[in-house]
């Protein structure tokens, strides 16, 4: 079994080398958070031999050991009996167990008479009781949780009301044992979304790289909603996906996208630009995982890009392609300007493009990835490339835009900063004519 669970800001016990001796010694138990010890309970219940504890069971002061440990998590969960989920605990020192009331977990039946005479009974649900009694939990909030519960075929969450429990098949609770349907409707049902430990999907069409974008993207938003002690294991917490979901489909990772679905992964924004927490390059600008931010997949459907991808390449740091990147580009074929924007009286952006004889362009919303490239000033200069446009309704078109920033010493490099939405139907029809008439050329550019 496997136990994921919440550190805390200072964790007591921690396997060091210093340690590793002690460690070995039965008389340690007892020393151990209540956490632990009530989670080797639960697996003596159960007579599983074995219970992984990350804190425990990887050297913490040993680069070489967790730099081996680290990306195996994909095996260590996947392949678990079952994953303990200590939901309701702020850190290792409060346990699996709470006291609670019976009376309050089991379901509530209600009598009523209807206008015929007739007694009906009533089942009262609370909706959406799931997500608050764990997705929107602290626990969840932990980057590294989000796969370790992912990953496992099976998992009890030990929340503050009840334990509650999930797998490929069903979920259920203390109050309803055989299962029943307590999650929002409207919720993507990611969880089920794997099948006899990554075998397959379930539940979903996957029968396009579209549908492949679609799932994948999912997780990476939820993913990027989460917080990580440390920044910089950004693409390690979400190894163990990466490797599940290249399983399945055969595809070439770069650095937190897919190669085959690449043309729609690039359109994702940034949410909430968080300002710059790690000087280490974990990949190229053009992937969600060189920012700290909360990531917005693209989601519209019925799109025409506007770009040609010539080439991609994207170097791992070490032998593990879904780790960190030591380098990466991609080359393209876009519409492409580097020009200067105004503000407007209203506080609008216009681009002027076409020189002596210059025409004006609008945009409506600029994404910046990073919160150091948060505003654009009154005026100045930017660089972008048109992405793409929708043309499923003719009536409510956009384009979208990558801005860009020139590298240094190289006038076809650029490096990613943010996106642009034109929602202007005067000035998406402008830009199209524009491309059409040449006066936004077409340009092969290299981001990296």
């Amino acid at each position: 079994m496997t136990l994921s669970y919440r550190w805390g800001s200072h964790p007591k016990i921690l396997l060091k080398s210093s340690s590793l001796e002690s460690f070995k010694s039965e008389n340690s138990i007892g020393q151990l958070p209540l956490t632990f010890r009530d989670a080797i309970c639960v697996v003596r219940h159960f007579g599983i031999r074995y219970l992984w504890v990350d804190s425990l069971c990887i050297i913490q002061d040993s680069v070489p050991d967790w730099e081996a440990e680290a990306p195996m998590m994909r095996y260590v969960y996947g392949n678990s009996t079952c994953n303990l989920a200590a939901t309701a605990s702020y850190d290792p020192d409060e346990g699996l167990f709470r006291e609670r009331d019976p009376a309050k977990i089991g379901p509530h039946v209600v009598e009523s008479t209807l206008t015929n005479g007739s007694l009906q009974k009533s089942l009262i649900v609370t909706v959406g009781y799931w997500e608050n009694q764990i997705n929107d939990g602290v626990y969840h909030k932990r980057g590294w949780v989000f796969q370790e519960c992912l990953l496992a075929p099976r998992v009890m969450y030990f929340t503050k009301e009840q334990l509650m429990w999930e797998c490929t098949e069903t979920h259920g609770c203390e109050a309803f044992p055989d299962g029943v349907n307590l999650r929002l409707p409207t919720k993507l049902d990611v969880e089920k979304a794997f099948e006899n430990n990554g075998a397959k999907f379930v539940n979903f069409d996957l029968s396009s790289s579209y549908a492949h974008s679609g799932v994948w993207m999912y997780l990476v938003k939820d993913y990027t909603l989460t917080k990580l002690t440390r920044p910089d294991d950004r693409l390690y917490a979400f190894s163990g996906i990466a490797k599940l979901f290249q399983e399945i489909t055969g595809y070439k990772y770069l650095a937190g996208l897919w190669q085959e679905d690449l043309l729609h992964q690039l359109g994702w924004f940034v949410h909430c630009p968080a300002p710059k927490l790690s000087n280490r390059y974990k990949a190229p600008s053009w992937s969600w995982a060189s920012t700290d931010g909360w990531v917005e997949p693209n989601s519209a459907h019925d799109m025409e890009f506007l770009i040609q991808i010539i080439d991609v390449k994207v170097t791992a740091r070490g032998t593990d392609p879904t780790l960190d990147a030591a380098d990466g580009y991609l080359k393209l074929r876009c519409p492409f300007i580097v020009t200067t924007y105004f503000r407007t009286s209203e506080g609008k952006i216009c681009l002027e493009i076409g020189g002596t004889n210059a025409r004006s362009l609008t945009f409506s919303d600029y994404k910046p990835d990073r919160q150091e490239e948060q505003g654009l000033t009154e005026n100045g200069t930017i660089g972008l490339f048109f992405y793409v446009r929708n043309i499923f309704d003719p009536d409510s078109s956009w384009i979208k835009c990558i801005a860009v920033e020139s590298i240094p010493g190289d006038d076809d490099a650029f490096r990613r900063t943010g996106m642009i939405s034109m929602y202007n139907q005067e000035a998406v029809k402008a830009a199209m004519d524009m491309i059409e008439d040449g006066t936004i050329g077409s340009k092969t550019i290299t981001l990296v």
